[in-house]
């Protein structure tokens, strides 16, 4: 009896040839291949997280990992499932672990732009608070008014614990433009006011009949949850708008003063 076995690997597929006699047949095994994952990992307020492990946790690979540099990257290699994908799981003292699956091949590196680790026990900032914002001093052309407001600020949590909804108050607004949201880490918090691509409006309040100011940007400051101020250089602009918005979206009719910075800054003051 003459038995002839060939093995031919095309396209990730392992075709087994067997001839006994005059008969043949043919099975099919998919095979794995090696495959690269880049990823940056950052925590919920945009941090990049160095020191977190990235391990595979399936194939012949698994508990193979490498750890992120300083600026949050790390790739990891190891054999595909027979599927084609890899499964990684992304971890840190203190940080909620994730697992993800990613489809990998074999003749380039799968890039992942983003993966967020959240705090296991993130800040709560829940409650009533005083927000300023204070305009940089080298602005030109802002009339005095529109340099530093003060507002009421209730915050409220929602579903996830990593993220808070506030409402400005005590001023009048231009529609329901007094709204934010803020993002939280164990020890840092960022305030995003009408950044894309979220679907949020600025801050616009009105000032006198014809006055209005309008504030749009972020704003990132490490925090605690004992500290009673959390202060952060707030990145954006303010215009003061000397006429009445005539669309419903905030359009001034005529040009606004602005001024565009990265020193401006944003004052959260707890309320006892």
């Amino acid at each position: 009896m003459l038995t002839r076995i060939v093995a031919m690997a095309l396209l990730g597929t392992l075709f087994l040839v067997t001839s006994c006699d005059n008969t043949e047949t043919v099975s099919h095994q998919p095979l794995s291949l090696l495959a690269s994952v880049t990823m940056i990992v950052s925590d919920m307020v945009g941090r990049p997280v160095a020191g977190a492990r990235a391990e595979l946790t399936t194939g012949a690979d698994a508990g193979t990992f490498a750890t992120t540099s300083a600026d949050g990257t790390v790739t990891i290699t190891g054999h595909t499932l027979p599927s084609g994908s890899l499964t990684v799981r992304i971890s840190k003292e203190g940080l909620q672990a994730v697992d993800q699956t990613y489809r990998a091949s074999p003749t380039q590196t799968t890039f992942v732009p983003l993966v967020t680790l959240a705090a296991v026990t993130p800040l709560d900032l829940a409650g009533e608070h005083l927000m300023t914002i204070e305009a940089d001093s080298s602005c030109e052309g802002l009339p005095v008014a529109a340099t530093k407001r003060t507002f009421e600020a209730s915050i409220a949590p929602t579903p996830n614990p990593s993220y808070f909804s506030i409402r400005l108050g005590g001023a009048s607004f231009f529609r329901d433009f007094n709204l934010l949201g803020v993002f939280v880490a164990a020890d840092a918090a960022r305030f995003e006011v009408y950044l894309a691509p979220l679907e949020e409006e600025p801050i616009v309040e009105r000032l006198s009949q014809n006055e209005y100011v309008a504030f749009d940007g972020e704003a990132t400051a490490e925090a605690s949850q004992s500290e009673e101020v959390i202060s952060g250089p707030f990145r954006g602009s303010i215009s003061y708008c000397p006429a009445t918005p005539t669309t419903i979206s905030f359009l001034c009719p005529v040009s606004p003063i602005t001024c565009q910075s990265a020193s401006h800054r944003l004052i959260l003051t707890r309320q006892q």
